[in-house]
């Protein structure tokens, strides 16, 4: 209830027709040469990804790599984040050798914090809708899926609640990435908690080797629907001159 009155927020279903959509051809990137290069070019256009890793893996950071890779090509980018402010998300970005400032001054990028505390799911859910559509938005971040599902009782209907968000992202062809939280820190055996990995198109693992005595950082795709992917696993480093995608990793070497 609001001073305008009572808003109703009928939980999203979408069926039937809802759920029959046009597969576009093109495809995006990040703008990473060496994971580009291993998506063969990039994801299909309005696919959802799951990028799932351990804490200080760099999930945000290669999300909001992928939303800035559109923005320079003049496409509207909306990121969601439910675990850092704006400000402090600017500032990582200029850490890595990102400017924001520009993309945000002429629309091109928007990001919104939002407290998962004072999370209403139906209510967000249409909010979400509201916002990608206004804004004409072709890609989107949530950041991450992990943070509100303790705000949410009932895990079916969170469960539901991601379906039925990505089920709308994808009629509207829109190439959307959730982030989510690996507790696992070296193993690949769990992608995520709840089987939410299920609602994806693609899967990205990001996670930690130790490797001579050091632990390196390593990811790979573990799937890209109708895309040859690389099925290689490659360290990569997070730098002041941003993400650099290294060679295969050789596993005679690692402790996994």
């Amino acid at each position: 209830m609001n001073p305008a009155g009572i808003e109703v927020y009928p939980r999203i279903k979408p069926k039937g027709e809802e759920l029959q959509y046009k597969v576009k051809p093109g495809k995006k990137g990040f703008g990473i040469t060496g994971l580009d290069e291993m998506l063969n070019g990039g994801f299909r256009e309005g696919t959802i990804t799951l990028i799932s890793g351990g804490t200080g893996t760099g999930k945000t950071a290669l999300a909001l790599k992928f939303l800035l890779d559109g923005a320079e090509k003049c496409e509207n980018e909306l990121f969601l984040s439910f675990e850092e402010p704006v400000s402090q998300l600017i500032d990582n970005a200029r850490q890595l050798g990102w400017e924001t400032d520009k993309y945000l001054a002429d629309g091109r990028l928007d990001i919104k914090f939002i407290s998962p505390i004072e999370l209403d799911v139906d209510k967000h859910a249409f909010e979400i809708l509201d916002m990608v559509s206004s804004k004409k938005i072709d890609r989107l971040v949530i950041d991450s899926i992990s943070s509100f599902e303790s705000s949410v009782s009932d895990i079916q209907k969170y469960k539901d609640y991601l379906w039925a968000i990505a089920q709308q992202i994808k009629r509207r062809h829109i190439t959307a990435i959730f982030t989510a939280l690996n507790e696992d820190l070296f193993s690949p055996a769990s992608v995520t908690k709840n089987q939410i990995s299920l609602l994806a198109d693609n899967i990205i693992i990001l996670r930690y080797v130790e490797k001579n005595s050091s632990i390196k950082k390593v990811l790979g795709i573990l799937k890209a629907r109708g895309t040859n992917h690389d099925r290689d696993i490659r360290e990569y480093e997070i730098t002041p001159g941003g993400i650099n995608v290294l060679g295969k990793l050789d596993k005679a070497n690692m402790f996994i």
